[in-house]
């Protein structure tokens, strides 16, 4: 049978989709993206065999396989890294914290950085991972204010912050 994932509420890179297959009899089976929406083509994504410890890449062909017939729950997953791409680093510390506020009149996303840590980068996506506006020199101080070029639609944003203590991830809602 077909089957579709049919979106995920927050996507990101280091996300983690299992698949189950349950075969009835041994035949060849496969696993292929007939259709995108709202995910740029620079995102990669791969199968991931758990067993064999493989990763095969959807967007360049159609995975093929055969099994023994029974249920397999967690042997494959999607992924969106391949072991050998730089994989984001999750925090090293559960507390690590910035506080990210948007004014729509100024068009100013707003920064508390109580810990004063080093930013390196700050990306702001769409709910559908779409980049919207990245800032890669980030002053590091306890207020930040950082200055977009064009003003951000009411809808739900994820801010990914790439600190020297680790990746952190906030949802920002802006409405009109």
């Amino acid at each position: 049978n077909e089957f579709v994932i049919q979106g995920v509420p927050h996507f990101y890179l280091d996300q983690v989709l299992p698949i189950g297959l349950k075969i009835a009899e041994e035949s060849e089976f496969s696993i292929k993206i007939s259709q995108l929406e709202n995910l740029p083509e620079h995102v990669n994504i791969y199968l991931y065999d758990k067993t064999e410890e493989t990763y095969f890449d959807l967007r360049k062909a159609d995975f093929k396989a055969n099994l023994e017939p029974e249920t397999h729950d967690d042997r494959y997953e999607i992924v969106f890294h391949n072991g050998e791409e730089p994989k984001e680093e999750a925090s090293e510390k559960d507390d690590l914290e910035l506080n990210i506020g948007y004014s729509y009149n100024t068009r100013e996303l707003h920064i508390q950085n109580p810990e004063m840590l080093e930013i390196n980068k700050l990306v702001i996506y769409s709910i559908s991972g779409q980049e919207v506006h990245n800032f890669v020199e980030v002053p590091t101080a306890k207020l930040i204010t950082l200055e977009l070029d064009k003003p951000l639609s009411s809808a739900v944003y994820v801010v990914r912050a790439y600190t020297n203590k680790g990746v952190i991830a906030t949802q920002v809602i802006i409405k009109q």
